[in-house]
């Protein structure tokens, strides 16, 4: 027989999922599988290993990886203290070397990513890149997180800064940077950022408490938030737009759009 205080602290373990509503009551809660539990537990153990300096942290920038988002990103992660693999499917970019002048990094452009994850921590996808590549399913069974630059550059973010993001299909840009203007005329010390042409990793660092991030995403991006949460999030419209990315499914596309609802 459960009482009061039980119930409550089930709902607040984190190792317990939730069931759709249309089970019954009775199923509703139920715990994590063995393996579930002993692979979270394995990312907390690593990375207290990395706190105490055990286990030095890693990221992996993905295939197709080292655009402008990859290239902040990498940056990023290395002034946190991070060993940064760099991968692309070209084993070349033109500018790339200059643009990483002044960070150490491993250099494996046109390698393999699966050739790649065994003892890194984190990877970081292009937003080119699906979320259920099977190279980035491998990381996850692997345990590593995976995640896009909007999340990365979300966490280093203060978190007294507000997010204002703005998605849709058509007109993103425009309504980015009008939106932008509006809070500067109201005074407030802002950014606009995203997919306008700066990655939120670029100027996260330099996010105040009290700042507004008016950041422009994109379906691409959202597919692999976890802990980002927008203030306030518009969506301007949805057409069919990227399908192809989106394994030629409509809802696959709507439901990345809306992830922005969700968090």
């Amino acid at each position: 027989r459960r009482t009061k205080k039980s119930t409550v602290i089930r709902k607040k373990d984190p190792l317990i999922k939730i069931r759709p509503a249309t089970q019954s009551r009775r199923s509703v809660f139920t715990r994590a599988t063995p393996m579930e539990t002993a692979l979270r537990y394995k990312i907390k153990i690593r990375a207290a290993a990395r706190r105490l300096k055990f286990l030095p942290p890693r990221t992996f920038v993905s295939e197709s990886g080292m655009a402008k988002s990859g290239i902040a990103s990498a940056i990023l992660l290395y002034k946190n203290g991070y060993k940064v693999i760099i991968n692309d499917m070209k084993s070349e970019i033109s500018g790339l070397q200059e643009a990483l002048k002044d960070i150490e990094y491993v250099n494996a452009m046109g390698q393999e990513p699966e050739t790649l994850l065994d003892g890194v921590d984190l990877l970081v996808l292009s937003p080119v890149i699906p979320i259920f590549k099977p190279f980035a399913r491998k990381a996850q069974d692997m345990g590593i997180e995976v995640i896009g630059e909007i999340e990365l550059g979300y966490r280093y973010c203060h978190r007294g800064a507000k997010f204002v993001c703005i998605s849709g299909t058509n007109g993103k840009t425009t309504t980015t940077a009008l939106t932008g203007e509006l809070f500067k005329a109201a005074g407030k010390r802002t950014f606009v950022l995203g997919n306008i042409g700066i990655p939120i990793t670029e100027r996260a660092m330099e996010v105040k408490d009290g700042d507004v991030i008016v950041a422009e995403v994109a379906a691409l991006q959202l597919e692999s938030i976890k802990s980002f949460r927008p203030n306030a999030f518009g969506m301007l419209n949805i057409t069919e737009d990227h399908l192809n990315r989106f394994q030629y499914k409509m809802e696959n596309y709507i439901a990345a759009k809306c992830r922005g609802f969700r968090h």
